[in-house]
């Protein structure tokens, strides 16, 4: 259970005013809606997508995504540029259990209008994980499915994506999985789709708590082309320090 308490931040791993979304996904099974307990964020459920008790992290419920229909789709807003610059740190992070691990399956998407400015970050059965930017009809950044990157199981896990400046990375239970440079830059007006592409579907069929949206670098990560990068993932829920703003207690 969360209240909202005024006088208080989460500080634990970063949970701070940089903070701008952060969705535990945490309510009652069968539920249709949740809060985004950052900045009040409004979140839309798509199709099947609801809360649902069969796996759950810090809680007692997980989002459920069904891989036809369901997304979580949150209202825009200029808090999900994550590509808008070449100079600063942002991280998101989640804790994921796919049903399968099949075809693609969409993170996170966000687009602008039409087909020929958005973003996505998908997984790809038997290939990897690709994170891709596209703008005016081109490609700008396309890290290609690094094979490094995928998910063979359905076992839980913490997924990070950690950009550094002009690095992008992929950890999975705090280990770098992937690398790739790229200066480009972009920014979108529509919707973030978090486990599915609107453009062409591709939905994702898995379990997903915690999920994190966060300007800055958290965990101290330092991805590197030689791959070997590491942190300590979560043990328990992000937590809060009294005195310091607006933030949430856990109950």
């Amino acid at each position: 259970m969360y209240n909202i308490i005024e006088g208080y931040k989460d500080i634990m791993a970063g949970l701070d005013k940089n903070t701008k979304l952060f969705i535990p996904f945490d309510g009652t099974d069968g539920d249709t809606s949740t809060n985004d307990l950052a900045r009040g964020h409004s979140i839309t459920f798509q199709g099947n997508a609801d809360l649902d008790n069969t796996y759950s992290k810090f809680g007692t419920t997980s989002g459920y995504l069904d891989g036809g229909t369901a997304s979580f789709d949150v209202a825009s807003s200029s808090d999900f540029d994550f590509f808008d610059n070449n100079t600063d740190e942002k991280t998101i992070d989640l804790w994921v259990k796919h049903i399968s691990t099949g075809g693609d399956q969409t993170y996170f998407f966000r687009i602008s209008g039409d087909s020929l400015n958005y973003y996505v970050v998908r997984h790809r059965g038997g290939s990897g994980t690709l994170i891709l930017l596209y703008i005016g009809g081109a490609t700008v950044i396309n890290t290609g499915y690094q094979p490094a990157g995928i998910i063979t199981d359905t076992n839980e896990h913490h997924w990070a994506l950690v950009k550094k400046a002009d690095v992008y990375a992929i950890y999975l239970d705090g280990v770098q999985k992937t690398y790739h440079q790229d200066t480009s830059t972009g920014t979108f007006t529509g919707t973030l789709n978090i486990g599915s592409q609107t453009v062409s579907s591709r939905f994702m069929n898995a379990y997903i708590a915690d999920l994190r949206y966060q300007v800055g670098n958290p965990f101290g990560a330092s991805p590197n082309v030689g791959i070997t990068d590491t942190f300590s993932v979560p043990t328990s829920r992000y937590t809060i320090l009294p005195n310091s703003g607006r933030g949430i207690v856990v109950a």
